[in-house]
């Protein structure tokens, strides 16, 4: 078999990877630039400081993220850009490095979703076979993981910096428990931070599945290659339509066509090849190839930060900005185990005398669209995230200022990032309070989500329904936001996707 891979971010990389390890042949078409391992760019090779902190102004932290995707993050607030890597690695090029899985309950929840096969006994051999966890990996391999291509490192306390600190002090004063282990099956607690870094540098995506199997000539790169579409012919998939630097289209062909290239990027793709919901593609004329609901469901966390006055406060001996995650639940009628999280931000550099928090609602049920605008793709789509528009979500972030603002309070004034005192106290003044103060965590899921009912995309093999020899495999699938950072979830879905792949290939 020869793939053609769309994106060579966290989910293409694995599932780049993973065919190229059995035997089969691939070519990676990214938009963005090449590098080799030994040539990773600097700026992205050392852990986070401020050039990596999660942003919530709306820049992108380098030249390695993409300057063509824009989101509307509240309703009538407008386009403005959206955090997204691109060249090898992809957004693993350049996220906060937190290596988190999502909640035992939350496959369960998939499975209810229509996604039958997603189970926990499902992913977790996945989750086992993707990690090199060099804590827990001998110790408890029932759990992890030990020897695969994404590190899973926790910094040692005598690293800890003022902001990690102050957020165990803290927890720990409010009775939340120490968790030494939060991957461990019903964790809840504040814990050590584990990040994909080995010997203090970042480990992307790309290094791990790729950069093994390029000089064997079974990975091919294509980059800054833009897809146009996906060339469907009779109802298959047969390759895609990509455009050189030169402006020039060309068609890469393969036996399998994988889109890997991210929920921003992947449901604008389905929609410029006539996959997509019919009275959108008519009114740009588009032939539909397949009338499906491609661009609904999109979802993403809601971030804000808190900032703590902290005389004497130091940056971590390792440099990092968080070495510290509390993980913990609200308990309101609605919620589901570990719904809101808080992470620690250390000062970047000596002699700046504040800690700060950023504090997210991990589950989200806030749904919004992403829709092209044209047929030319490099026309940014019309993303709307409608961040905070469900009831229940507004209800949970009024309990996540509130219980952070408990949280920290003992420690000094909390304020926001606008350096003004957290105080609104009734919901109204909260609500206008986080429609100012908060923002997406560029953790952008759905788009084409995975069921079996009218309103899925592809299917349970992540194959899109109505046409063959096409597969999506990238966080766009995902039924619901996962209640953790993404990208351990990202590159399970392409190592799925791959296993999926192969087990059809070697089918009688």
């Amino acid at each position: 078999m020869h793939a053609v891979v769309v994106g060579a971010g966290s989910a293409g990389c694995a599932v780049a990877g993973r065919l190229a390890e059995r035997g089969q042949t691939v070519a990676l078409v990214e938009a963005g630039p090449d590098w080799r391992s030994e040539a990773c760019p600097e700026e992205i090779r050392r852990p986070p400081d401020d050039v990596f902190a999660w942003r919530v102004d709306g820049r992108a932290p380098s030249s390695f993220a993409s300057s063509g995707v824009t989101a509307e993050r509240f309703a009538g607030e407008g386009q403005t850009p959206y955090l997204r890597g691109w060249g090898m690695g992809g957004t693993s090029s350049l996220n906060g490095l937190v290596t988190i899985r999502p909640p035992v309950d939350e496959f369960a929840h998939w499975v209810e979703l229509g996604c039958t096969g997603w189970g926990w006994e499902d992913v977790l051999p996945i989750f086992r076979r993707l990690e090199d966890d060099r804590d827990y990996g001998a110790a408890d391999p029932d759990v992890h993981g030990l020897g695969g291509p994404v590190p899973v490192v926790r910094r040692d306390e005598s690293e800890w910096g003022s902001g990690d600190r102050l957020l165990a002090d803290a927890a720990a004063s409010a009775g939340h428990p120490w968790e030494p282990d939060y991957h461990r099956p019903g964790a809840l607690g504040f814990s050590r931070t584990a990040s994909h870094i080995r010997l203090g540098v970042r480990v992307t995506a790309y290094d791990g599945y790729v950069e093994p199997w390029r000089n064997g000539g079974r990975i091919a790169v294509h980059p800054r290659s833009l897809v146009s579409r996906v060339v469907v012919r009779d109802g298959r998939a047969v390759g895609v339509a990509v455009l050189a630097p030169d402006g020039d289209e060309t068609l890469i062909e393969g036996d399998e066509v994988v889109l890997a290239a991210g929920a921003a990027a992947t449901p604008g793709i389905l929609q410029r090849s006539g996959i997509g919901p019919a009275g959108l593609l008519e009114s740009l004329g588009i032939p539909v190839a397949a009338d499906l609901p491609v661009g609904s469901g999109v979802q993403d966390h809601v971030g804000f930060w808190l900032h703590v006055a902290y005389d004497g406060a130091v940056p971590a001996a390792n440099g990092a900005r968080g070495n510290v995650t509390l993980r913990y639940s609200s308990n309101l009628d609605h919620s589901r185990p570990g719904d809101l999280l808080v992470v620690a931000a250390n000062p970047a550099v000596p002699g700046v005398n504040e800690t700060a928090f950023g504090v997210k609602l991990a589950r989200c049920v806030s749904r919004g669209t992403n829709r092209i605008v044209s047929s030319d793709p490099s026309e940014p789509a019309d993303i709307r995230m409608r961040l905070l528009s469900d009831p229940n979500d507004a209800e949970l972030a009024r309990h996540a200022v509130r219980s952070a603002r408990e949280l920290l309070a003992p420690y000094g004034t909390v304020r926001d990032r606008f350096g003004r005192v957290v105080d609104a106290v009734d919901d109204d003044e909260i609500d206008a309070w986080m429609r100012e103060c908060a923002r997406d965590t560029s953790h952008l899921t759905g788009g084409a989500a995975m069921g079996v009912d009218h309103a899925a995309v592809v299917d349970p093999r992540l194959r899109v329904r109505g046409i063959r020899a096409l597969t999506v495999a990238d966080l766009s699938v995902c039924p619901i936001v996962p209640r953790a950072n993404t990208y351990l979830t990202a590159v399970m879905i392409g190592e799925r996707a791959a296993d999926f792949l192969t087990d059809m290939e070697d089918a009688p």
